[in-house]
């Protein structure tokens, strides 16, 4: 039998020592969640076990955001390692086809589908060069500040946006929270912008992916 996007979230916070989990409920409750979902209650979470906390989760984010949800928590608890396996279970599980129509929408509102790209018809128009290698960038880029500079030249980010980029730890982090919170939601000529700004500074990878 298929796992489920439960058994994947479950797994994780299963995997989490008694205080990490403690800061996981602490974090997940003080989080900025996105817009048209509702913050889970303290109480609900104080003495909540893994299992009651999946369901929460799950109750108030749904399959479309619950799990980039889940994942940012682990990251910002010093849980990466955690993140990471929950990342590759739940890419792995496709799990996203099992959102209502209702669901969908609002995932696209909210950019939910963050662990995978939706799929391209024919008729559909192309994907821009970012959104085609968003992993490998993600996973990639090294020089993140010069990028975030051109971002910022170009009015795309303000000054509060470049900063919370920066606080992220790593590179990786970084262009994470930068696709997954900013760039997910621009139209081609500000991921032109990107594309350019990437080429720019690591012209290496660019080239390595295609990119001209």
């Amino acid at each position: 039998m298929a796992r489920t996007v439960r058994d994947a979230l479950l797994t994780a916070l299963d995997n989490l020592s008694g205080r990490s989990f403690k800061r996981f409920r602490s974090k997940i409750t003080d989080w900025d969640i996105k817009e048209g979902f509702n913050t889970i209650a303290k109480s609900l979470l104080e003495k909540a076990e893994p299992d009651d906390v999946v369901d929460l989760i799950l109750n108030h984010y749904k399959e479309c955001y619950g799990p980039e949800l889940t994942v940012e928590v682990l990251e910002a608890i010093d849980e990466k390692q955690e993140a990471s396996k929950l990342m590759k279970d739940l890419e792995n599980g496709q799990q996203d086809k099992l959102c209502t129509a209702a669901e969908r929408m609002q995932q696209a509102v909210t950019c939910g589908t963050w662990f995978q790209s939706p799929p391209q018809s024919a008729s559909s128009h192309k994907m821009h060069f970012v959104d085609q290698h968003r992993e490998a960038l993600i996973k990639g880029v090294a020089l993140v500040d010069p990028i975030l500079d051109s971002l910022m030249s170009a009015n795309l980010l303000t000054y509060e946006d470049y900063s919370t980029i920066r606080r992220e730890g790593t590179s990786y982090a970084q262009m994470r929270m930068l696709f997954y919170k900013y760039v997910c939601s621009w139209e081609e000529p500000q991921k032109d912008v990107l594309n350019n700004a990437l080429k720019k500074n690591n012209r290496i990878l660019m080239e390595n992916l295609g990119g001209s």
